[in-house]
């Protein structure tokens, strides 16, 4: 089993939620995506992602939506 590279580690799936909720992508490429445990988009995760430099310890509820 692969470790996660987020902190914390169900950030990968917050950040697919996230991605899957904004995108305008269709739905069957973004979980194609997840079944493949590619990445999300790390505008969706950097935030609340304490090994991101960009991390901000209490960031706003939705900020990925602006």
């Amino acid at each position: 089993r692969n470790e996660s590279k987020y902190n914390p580690r169900t950030l990968f799936y917050q950040g697919w939620v996230r991605q899957v909720i904004d995108s305008e992508k269709e739905l069957d490429n973004l979980l194609m995506s997840i079944a493949n445990r590619q990445p999300p988009a790390a505008k969706y995760t950097a935030q609340d992602d304490q090994n991101n430099k960009n991390f901000i310890p209490h960031a706003q509820p939705l900020w990925w939506l602006s």
